[in-house]
C-alpha cells in the first residue's frame, strides 16, 4: 500500500484534494439551486420545541423562585409577630409583677401609717390632748419608732 501511495504522483494526489474539497463545499454549503424547504420542515418545529422549552425552564424556575420568596416572607413575618407577641406578654408579666411590688409596698406603708396613728390615739388617750404637729417628736419617740419610720410618718415634720 505504502507502494502505491509512493508511486502516485504529486498532480495526481492534488487533484483528489480538489475533489474532495468540491464534495465537502457541496454538502456543507449548498448551491442557490438547492431547495432547503425540506430540510427546513422537519428543523423548524424541533428549533420551536427546543426554544420553547428553555423558555418554560426558565419561567418555571423565576416563577418557583417568586412563589419561593413570598413563602419565605411570609414565614418571616410571622415569626416577627410571633416574637412581637411574645415580647408583649413578657412586658405585660413584668409590668403585673411590678405592680404586685408596687402594690405590696403601698400596703406595707399604710399598714405602717395605720399602726402609726393606732399609736398616736393610744397616746392622746394617754396624755389626754391633741398632738401638736410640732412636738410630734415627743409623742413619736416613746412608741419605739425607728427614724425611717418616723421619716414615712411624718416627712413634712
Amino acid at each position: 500500500m505504502s507502494s502505491t501511495l509512493a508511486t502516485r504522483s504529486a498532480a495526481e494526489t492534488a487533484a483528489d484534494q480538489a475533489v474532495l474539497r468540491e464534495v465537502l463545499r457541496s454538502m456543507l454549503l449548498p448551491s442557490a439551486s438547492v431547495d432547503l424547504a425540506p430540510l427546513l420542515v422537519p428543523l423548524l418545529p424541533v428549533g420551536i420545541g427546543v426554544l420553547g422549552g428553555m423558555i418554560g425552564t426558565v419561567s418555571g424556575v423565576l416563577i418557583t423562585q417568586r412563589r419561593s420568596d413570598r413563602r419565605e416572607d411570609k414565614a418571616w413575618e410571622r415569626e416577627r409577630e410571633r416574637e412581637r407577641d411574645r415580647w408583649a406578654r413578657e412586658d405585660q408579666r413584668r409590668f403585673t409583677d411590678h405592680k404586685r411590688e408596687l402594690y405590696s409596698e403601698f400596703l406595707a406603708q399604710a399598714d405602717r401609717w395605720y399602726r402609726d396613728m393606732q399609736d398616736i390615739q393610744v397616746m392622746q388617750q394617754t396624755h389626754g390632748e391633741e398632738p401638736d404637729p410640732k412636738r410630734w417628736g415627743e409623742w413619736i419617740e416613746p412608741l419605739g419608732l425607728t427614724n425611717a419610720r418616723k421619716s414615712t410618718s411624718c416627712s413634712g415634720c
